[in-house]
């Protein structure tokens, strides 16, 4: 897990150096200055090893078992893009800031030759639609974002995930 705490003023950096301190798959990469969130997605791509990619926002919460499946999915499949359902809710009762819950898989994307997607399921008829085209709730192949040579276009603060996707 590599953690980009952007410059934040909050108390953030402490929280991760905490949860860095009791778990070594915990990286913390710290910019003394916010530099938005291209530029901090761009960071952790940079420091990541794995094979795959997955970014997770301040305002999501996964499902604990959400990166496995995904994961098998992208292996079984030799899928480049793994898509989740994700579903929008509030964090508290009348609280007006909305969070972003992936709950499931139900759709994988290749871009080998012509895009094609397939279901993974009845559940994936009914309910929330895949995430559409932003960053996070993807899980990416390292090889085709290298290949591609995809980054995030800096000092896009908003939508900033949508050049990246297209």
């Amino acid at each position: 897990v590599i953690c980009v705490d952007d410059g934040s003023t909050d108390g953030s950096l402490k929280i991760l150096q905490r949860f860095a301190a009791r778990d070594s798959r915990v990286q913390v990469i710290e910019h003394r200055v916010n530099q938005g969130l291209p530029v901090a997605r761009n960071t952790g791509m940079e420091a990541a090893r794995g094979s795959y990619l997955f970014f997770l926002d301040s305002d999501d919460r996964l499902q604990p078992d959400i990166l496995r499946k995904a994961a098998e999915e992208a292996v079984s499949s030799g899928a480049d893009i793994v898509a989740t359902r994700a579903r929008a809710f509030l964090s508290e009762p009348g609280d007006p800031a909305w969070e972003k819950r992936v709950e499931g898989i139900n759709a994988w994307l290749s871009s080998y030759g012509a895009l094609r997607a397939r279901q993974l399921g009845p559940e994936a008829i009914a309910g929330d639609p895949p995430t559409p085209g932003v960053a996070w709730g993807k899980l990416f192949s390292r090889r085709f974002i290298d290949r591609n040579a995809l980054r995030f276009m800096p000092y896009r603060n908003t939508h900033e995930d949508e050049g990246f996707w297209l």
